[in-house]
């Protein structure tokens, strides 16, 4: 299970790296909505990946968290992606970021 867990961990890193780079950008007209849509697929299934639930929903599941898998994440350097996806989200004021119809709205929902 331990190098499934790495290989699925690592296996998000590539796509959500491009997505922190268009975010960097400053151009949210590049923020499509298929790339919004895979990038909230990516972390619902994060989301899901660290904690134990029975919820299929990552916007409202509770449960305990898996400490070995938050572990992964933090050693992978995941942490700091998803701090910069939700830093450089911000940058964007002619976003409403409560508008969750938005691309970039459910991505920083999530």
């Amino acid at each position: 299970e331990s190098v499934y867990d790495i290989k699925f961990a690592l296996s998000t890193y590539p796509k959500l790296i491009r997505f922190t780079d268009l975010l960097k950008s400053g151009r949210p007209e590049q923020l499509k909505y298929d790339t919004c849509g895979e990038v909230a697929q990516i972390l619902s299934s994060l989301i899901l990946y660290v904690i134990r639930t029975d919820s299929i929903s990552a916007s409202d599941c509770e449960g305990k968290p898996i400490v070995e898998r938050q572990r992964i994440l933090r050693e992978t350097g995941m942490v700091e992606v998803l701090v910069d996806i939700l830093k450089y989200s911000f940058h964007h004021e002619e976003i409403n970021l409560n508008d969750k119809t938005h691309p970039l709205g459910e991505v920083v929902y999530l």
